[in-house]
């Protein structure tokens, strides 16, 4: 690791022996594993080191290499060693080089699993640039996959507390410069909200039926798009909560969604149209059968946003549960 010529190949193999270990596990008697802990502290220290280099072939490997090895042998209370890993990951948490974001995301992870003590340093250093690049309008893909399983990480290991995640992805409404931003928002915040606990959960629901409920279209730009934020958090937490199980919320949310479908605002309706049919994925018995019957009777117009929520629907289950599950809902 300490030769500039043999570095990349020297990752790459503690790579494959943290991965060959962990995949024969099972059928391996202990003392024929490769165990990396003799080793372990000072790779990953000199690994991070690594992580500051100019050469972002070396700064992919490494964070391919660290996820593994702190997945397969990191399990570990030298919180100072993961501490200081989470802050040489935060500088590369950024939209200018969303793979890389995607990697190191990934690799605090790992980290924050391994050593929970170490979320003062997660809270510190990552999160400030994980909230940026929540209202990114660049952000997409395996980059917002490994931001989702970050903020639900945070909260599931306590490293932050959830009403003020809560409150935080919320003030970053007004950065969100444009529709992708703000759909990408909805996401960050169902996921936490998934993650807390019931009651935590229950209450963000109500306050979400409150501000919906009356159906208008607000005037002030800043309170449209706050409104919109509600409708996509309602049908991306709808996607993987059931929300059938809390009483009444299911009928509240269908008039909710079929009446925006009168709103004056093309962002609302089609927020609306994306919640109903996220929300079915969770709720079929509920949702399914009332875009079905809502499709009978309705008019051109609503028959495209009813349609819009079939397709979510579909292509959520599908990423889901494949074309079976899709199938025997239909």
């Amino acid at each position: 690791l300490k030769n500039e010529t043999t570095r990349i190949a020297a990752i790459k193999t503690l790579s494959l022996i943290a991965s060959s270990s962990a995949d024969e596990a099972d059928t391996m008697q202990d003392q024929d594993k490769i165990s990396l802990s003799p080793i372990f502290t000072e790779s990953v220290s000199t690994m991070a080191e690594f992580l500051k280099q100019q050469s972002r072939s070396l700064k992919q490997n490494t964070l391919e290499a660290l996820d593994i090895i702190i997945t397969t042998h990191g399990a570990s209370t030298d919180t100072d060693l993961f501490s200081n890993l989470q802050s040489d990951l935060a500088p590369l948490v950024s939209d200018s080089d969303l793979h890389l974001s995607h990697l190191s995301l990934r690799a605090s992870v790992s980290g924050l699993k391994a050593c929970p003590a170490c979320g003062a340093a997660i809270k510190d250093d990552v999160l400030p640039k994980a909230l940026t690049l929540s209202t990114s309008q660049l952000l997409q893909d395996l980059a917002l996959d490994s931001l989702l399983a970050f903020f639900e990480q945070t909260i599931t290991s306590n490293a932050v507390d959830f009403s003020a995640l809560l409150k935080m992805l919320r003030e970053r409404l007004p950065e969100t410069g444009g529709k992708h931003a703000t759909y990408n928002l909805a996401r960050c915040i169902a996921a936490i909200t998934a993650a807390t606990t019931p009651e935590k959960r229950q209450g963000v629901v109500s306050e979400t039926l409150s501000s919906l409920e009356g159906i208008q279209t607000p005037g002030d730009a800043a309170q449209l798009k706050a409104v919109q934020l509600s409708l996509l958090v309602s049908g991306d937490l709808g996607r993987v909560v059931d929300l059938s199980v809390m009483a009444g919320v299911t009928d509240r949310l269908q008039t909710i969604y079929l009446g925006y479908f009168e709103s004056s605002s093309e962002d609302l309706k089609h927020a609306s149209s994306y919640a109903l049919g996220r929300a079915a994925v969770g709720s079929r018995a509920v949702f399914l059968p009332a875009i079905v019957d809502a499709l009978e009777k309705n008019n051109q117009k609503k028959q495209y946003l009813l349609l819009s929520s079939l397709r979510g629907f579909i292509q959520c289950s599908f990423k889901d549960t494949g074309g079976d599950g899709v199938a025997s809902s239909l």
